[in-house]
């Protein structure tokens, strides 16, 4: 229930459950990954998303399954149409994050845009900006006009995929 999470004094435009309490990371009542997958899934933390992204080789793929390096996509992907990026590790393992784009503000309706051209992937951690508004930590990827693969912070009322993490 979205009002749960938002000041009623205000009208309902702040989003401040975990303002309030000063939590960092999510309750299991409030990760994604736990109340879809169960107790033995959650999301990842910020630090696990840092060791993602310092871990492991980033390929950008295109809708036609070609891959390119971080440094050789911004040329080679003039259209910016992707499927997403593969993230590989030492082991060989490997995770793919489709280019999903976002929900925008899922506070007024869904609204999906950027499919194609960006990926993101929530963490559970939160932190707040000079105290005013809730942010959550997450990895994206995004074509619009060159290709950028780092570490961001948005508002967690934006709709950004989740992928599941087995304790």
């Amino acid at each position: 229930n979205w009002s749960d999470y938002f000041d009623t004094t205000d009208g309902g435009s702040t989003f401040n459950k975990y303002a309030v309490d000063k939590l960092t990371v999510l309750e299991a009542v409030d990760d994604a990954a736990t109340v879809n997958m169960g107790s033995d899934w959650r999301m990842p933390t910020t630090d696990d998303l840092w060791e993602l992204i310092d871990n492991t080789t980033v390929l950008f793929i295109d809708l036609d399954d070609n891959e390119f390096s971080v440094d050789d996509a911004e040329d080679a992907i003039a259209e910016c149409r992707l499927k997403g990026i593969k993230l590989t590790g030492s082991n060989g393992n490997s995770i793919f994050i489709p280019a999903a784009g976002s929900g925008g503000n899922m506070v007024g309706g869904i609204s999906l845009h950027d499919v194609h051209t960006n990926g993101n992937l929530w963490s559970s951690s939160l932190f707040t900006e000079d105290g005013e508004e809730i942010l959550a930590t997450n990895i994206e990827f995004y074509c619009d006009p060159y290709v950028v693969f780092d570490r961001s912070f948005v508002s967690r009322y934006n709709g950004l995929p989740v992928r599941g993490v087995c304790n």
